[in-house]
């Protein structure tokens, strides 16, 4: 009888153990070697068993634990031919993950790695899909960079082009502006026939305008060179939707030329100038005449006209 109940709590003690045991605490046959083996621990006799191993995992969703073999292949075959397949397979998994920037990193290290890989097209493809996500995230700093990278690894891939563009905004978004002006250029004039060329267009007059508006005092050069671009961009591109943001920008442009003419028209008729003060008073009525000055220059012209008449 005791030893009967002996066995039923040695039974017992074994089954829960059992119980417990992790996972992946099971053994596979293994043909190659004619052993019983534990994968978790076991060190395949080839690198295409290890790899295949990791592809098990891949294949069946379990990207936690096919990032962890596709690591372990990686370490102990970093040079075998299958090595880029597993870095690749390894940055997909980060990514099905969540693991973004993990993986933006994974794919690029194919790309420096095993740079004679036939991923490159998928990878770079991937790393925008990867940026986009930053950039509705409103984490531009990641975007950039994966933004930059992707231009880098593949200029003319299929998304180099909206990957220059949306390098641009990231810049815009986070106040660099004149940088944004030069990627944003760049994307005009090296990807002239992509959609997003006449919206590139605008952004140049747009970074234009807010450098000139970050100057504590009037730059005539700056607030002339925003004009430009974005009558430029009005006039080239008249049926774009941004017309009328631009119209919007160009109107706070003018407004702000004709003050500073109209303010140095009064500080000459000051002086009893009068002669160059008409002249800056006709250059508001004249030149911006949609403007607020234009309605306050206008009788002085008037008035400076008539004393000059002869009597």
């Amino acid at each position: 009888m005791r030893i009967t109940r002996r066995w039923i709590a040695l039974l017992t003690i074994l089954w829960c153990l059992n119980a417990a045991a992790p996972a992946h605490a099971f053994w596979i046959w293994s043909a190659s070697t004619g052993l019983w083996q534990n994968p978790m621990y076991h060190k395949f006799a080839t690198p295409r068993e290890q790899y295949d191993w990791a592809q098990r995992f891949f294949q069946e969703a379990n990207y936690r634990r096919a990032y962890k073999e596709f690591k372990k292949f990686i370490k102990r075959y970093p040079k075998d031919e299958l090595a880029p397949e597993a870095q690749y397979h390894l940055a997909v998994s980060l990514q099905q993950m969540r693991k973004y920037f993990d993986a933006f990193l994974a794919y690029q290290k194919v790309i420096e790695k095993y740079p004679l890989n036939e991923r490159l097209t998928d990878i770079v493809e991937q790393q925008y899909v990867l940026a986009e996500i930053f950039m509705k995230q409103r984490q531009y700093g990641e975007a950039k960079e994966i933004l930059e990278k992707t231009i880098l690894n593949a200029p003319y891939s299929k998304v180099a082009d909206v990957a220059q563009y949306n390098l641009a905004i990231a810049l815009f978004k986070t106040k660099n502006y004149a940088e944004a002006r030069a990627e944003v250029e760049k994307m005009a004039e090296k990807y002239s026939f992509s959609p997003f060329a006449d919206d590139a267009v605008f952004y140049m007059g747009l970074c234009d305008y807010k450098i000139s508006s970050q100057v504590d005092d009037y730059d005539a050069g700056l607030v002339r060179k925003a004009v430009d671009s974005l009558e430029y961009f009005r006039r080239s591109y008249p049926t774009n939707e941004l017309v009328p943001q631009a119209e919007s920008l160009l109107n706070k442009l003018y407004h702000v030329q004709a003050k500073r003419l109209y303010d140095t028209g009064r500080f000459y008729q000051k002086q009893r100038k009068y002669s160059a003060a008409l002249k800056y008073y006709e250059d508001v009525v004249q030149n911006y005449e949609q403007t607020s000055w234009a309605q306050l220059a206008r009788p002085l012209v008037e008035k400076l006209r008539a004393q000059q008449r002869p009597k």
